[in-house]
């Protein structure tokens, strides 16, 4: 028998007691942290503990938390599995002789360890009875597969907690002439061949579930390093020095991304950390949300973004000094508008629910990539007038005339057809050219998504020479190439 072991910051000395005990027995086992009294999260220790026996890998586990709960709704998220909390020896018999546990949970703020080493040997003795105990114990799994997965929606993951580790496992997997990851940390995703010294670093990020944003456009001509975050959420200060330090080569780094409080708060701790080890850094705030503050500052960034990154990526490539880097950034933040309809919710793998409820006959113009409110909700519209909605709405934000040239961008959130993509492109075509103003380059298909979100967004970014220049510097990135 091989047993997998494993426990949070609370469990640990009573992990470290078990250890023991199994070592006195002879019973092999793999310990899978935490490996000191350091804070850890307990989904993520259960996850990898319920993975490995998932994957055949391990017989059996225990798992140690303050009080055996979260370990044990953790590990029972993944499918197939059966973990029991148990701090008595006959609970700990019926756990594994009538529902074939192959997980047991303890709460060292519960039990005592003399306690717990009955409870465990209790379990480790006993073997599953069979009989209607087969039968019932096949419902737990039957049951609930009749609903399509976690909370009714399907997705092709392994294990919700992991989804983000494993996605840039394979990702780094996938490219590997573009791409690596940090030894040190492994939510810090750089280039191979884009970091020299003399140049400018450009770092962008934010939370997973809007790719191929952001680890996507990592590559020559665009961006040089990816500190990348749980689904929605910010990455956390340490993969985004991380980041700095690799892609710093003398003449300081450019940090883009979105105007929102998390990102702000951690991109502004790298930074400051980062001025400590003498890394000048510089940031740009993303903020071309119409819909979200009549105030600009306060605005924020979704899709056009992309065109920012992409117009910072290139001046740093061409050589420019950080001051001008950040000049062109904000010059190409300043002049474009961006505005988004969603037709339907998308649905985050750690809780499978909607991030929103829309009617079948519902959409929602201004809605926010993670779900937040938007200014308008009503029925569902055609292709064209929902293209004048959101046409309508830049261009009270953004003056246009007559001879000037714009790049436009139509971006799908996840789920939209090309189809539709291109239907509604059309349309904003024909706005603008009853306007005389010339789409110099045009950019249609997925560049920030939200997960399997429906809809699209509209970006348009007002061209002089100079950011007509970077718009069409060539890039050659693994999601995005351009020539």
């Amino acid at each position: 028998m091989k047993i997998g072991i494993g426990s949070d910051h609370h469990g640990y000395e009573l992990k470290e007691w078990i250890k023991r005990y199994l070592d006195k027995e002879k019973i092999e086992y793999v310990d899978m942290g935490c490996h000191s009294c350091e804070e850890t999260d307990y989904p993520d220790v259960a996850s990898a503990v319920a993975l490995e026996i998932k994957k055949g890998r391990l017989e059996r586990g225990i798992l140690i938390c303050g009080t055996g709960i979260g370990v044990a709704i953790a590990a029972n998220k993944v499918p197939g599995i059966r973990a029991a909390q148990c701090h008595d020896t006959y609970s700990a018999e019926r756990a594994r002789k009538s529902n074939n546990a192959q997980i047991i949970t303890l709460g060292a703020k519960v039990i005592g360890p003399e306690a717990a080493l009955k409870v465990v040997e209790a379990w480790l003795s006993s073997e599953f009875q069979g009989g209607n105990s087969a039968r019932k114990v096949e419902k737990l799994w039957t049951s609930k597969s009749r609903w399509g997965g976690v909370n009714g929606v399907k997705k092709l993951i392994n294990v919700p907690n992991l989804v983000v580790d494993e996605m840039i496992e394979g990702y780094a997997a996938a490219y590997p002439q573009y791409v690596r990851v940090l030894p040190e940390n492994k939510r810090a995703v750089v280039s191979v061949n884009t970091v020299r010294q003399g140049k400018v670093g450009v770092i962008i990020g934010g939370g997973s579930g809007h790719e191929p944003a952001f680890m996507g456009v990592i590559g020559k001509g665009f961006v040089d390093a990816v500190p990348v975050g749980n689904v929605f959420a910010s990455p956390p200060p340490d993969p985004i020095l991380a980041c700095t330090r690799a892609v710093h080569g003398g003449e300081g780094v450019i940090y883009m991304y979105g105007n929102y409080a998390g990102d702000c708060m951690n991109f502004d701790m790298a930074a400051e950390l980062a001025a400590m080890e003498g890394i000048r850094v510089e940031t740009v705030l993303i903020t071309d949300d119409v819909a979200s503050s009549p105030a600009v500052e306060r605005r924020r960034g979704i899709a056009g973004g992309f065109l920012v990154f992409k117009c910072a990526g290139a001046a740093a490539d061409m050589g420019m000094k950080l001051d001008d880097v950040v000049r062109v950034a904000k010059k190409a933040n300043d002049n474009i508008r961006t505005m988004g309809v969603a037709l339907s919710p998308c649905a985050v793998p750690q809780t499978g629910k909607p991030s929103f409820v829309l009617g079948e006959d519902e959409m929602e113009i201004g809605l926010g990539i993670h779900g937040e409110p938007g200014v308008q909700r009503g029925k569902l519209k055609t292709a064209d007038e929902t293209t004048d909605d959101l046409i309508d709405k830049i261009l009270e934000d953004m003056l246009l005339e007559s001879g000037e040239r714009v790049a436009v961008m139509v971006n799908g959130l996840g789920s939209t057809t090309y189809m539709e993509l291109f239907v509604v492109f059309r349309r904003a075509e024909q706005r603008l050219k009853q306007l005389g103003v010339h789409i110099y380059r045009s950019f249609v298909g997925e560049f920030v998504t939200s997960l399997e979100m429906g809809g699209c967004s509209i970006s348009i970014m007002k061209l002089d020479d100079e950011l007509a220049q970077m718009i069409d510097y060539p890039v050659d990135t693994p999601m995005y190439v351009q020539k």
